[in-house]
């Protein structure tokens, strides 16, 4: 087990403060396009990958499924997803990008894009290899910590 160290704290705070000021700031960004942040995250994950269950959304997105609920239901009332029966389970609910959604989560990711490039902006791309190697270190240490509950 790892020890206590003042440099890990100092870590830890400015992680957690660097986390909330990215999502401040992106949060204004997505607004612009008349987005919340939950929804701008669930464009850019079915952008990635769709279409998905809600339970699959919320495992992606770390919420529960009364949390996401309401999204989706703002995202469809939008026209910006839909819900599909899925073929093989019809008790399952797929969530998919409309073509209206498509478009605008793709303006979404592009926005997303130049907001991580101009917060790494001074570090090379080593620097950013490096802090993948020590935030999939966290997150495995996170996961044995989520499991100890």
């Amino acid at each position: 087990m790892s020890e206590y160290s003042v440099e890990k704290l100092k870590a830890w705070l400015i992680t957690v403060n660097n986390f909330q000021l990215c999502n401040k700031i992106l949060s204004k960004k997505v607004s612009k396009l008349g987005l919340t942040l939950a929804q701008h995250e669930i464009l850019i994950i079915l952008l990635r990958d769709q279409p998905l269950s809600q339970q699959e959304l919320c495992k992606k997105l770390l919420v529960t499924k009364g949390g996401i609920s309401v999204q989706i239901n703002k995202l469809i009332e939008t026209n910006l997803v839909e819900r599909q029966a899925d073929k093989s389970d019809g008790r399952i609910s797929l969530i998919k990008l409309t073509a209206q959604g498509e478009a605008l989560a793709q303006q979404a990711f592009e926005l997303q894009k130049l907001h991580v490039a101009l917060m790494f902006d001074g570090l090379s791309d080593e620097d950013a290899l490096a802090a993948i190697a020590s935030g999939k270190t966290i997150s495995q240490n996170l996961s044995m910590m989520e499991v100890e509950k």
